[in-house]
């Protein structure tokens, strides 16, 4: 899919960022209840699909999602626009170290992942509003 990256609005998600697990508190949301979503309805609809534990970051959360043995990552960034302050993006991204590279490489299973969370959102029209994708170009230059 060119257009692999999804940006939503939702005012379901908190946009009150969590402390970390040194007790900081970062300046903008994480995503952490999103990937937390995502960790059980992917598996629960999915279930050739697996997701680790949401894991905070600077400024966005991410989400481990494995398959065969295969893992790729789901980012969730904040991603406010003018006036517009419960915007989100969710990125998809392959482990790409040069094994996976050279051995395990599957463009096939990132398509099925962005497939998988299509559905979801489209099923949860509640939680996901003013749905559209964009491609990894796109999100990088409104950013």
């Amino acid at each position: 899919m060119s257009n692999d990256v999804l940006i939503f609005r939702s005012s379901r998600f908190s946009l009150d960022p969590p402390r970390d697990h040194r007790g900081i508190l970062p300046d903008c949301p994480l995503g952490d209840d999103i990937a937390a979503f995502f960790a059980t309805e992917l598996p629960k609809q999915y279930p050739q699909w697996s997701c680790g534990e949401p894991k905070l970051e600077d400024s966005w959360s991410s989400l481990d999602c494995q398959q065969d043995e295969r893992t790729l990552a789901l980012v969730f960034t904040y991603f406010p626009a003018a006036e517009i302050d419960d915007q989100w993006a969710v990125q998809f991204t392959p482990h790409t170290g040069i094994f996976w590279f050279l051995r395990r490489r599957r463009p096939d299973l990132l398509a099925d992942l962005v497939a998988c969370v299509s559905q979801i959102v489209d099923s949860h029209p509640e939680a996901f509003d003013a749905v559209r994708w964009a491609s990894e170009a796109e999100f990088l230059a409104a950013a």
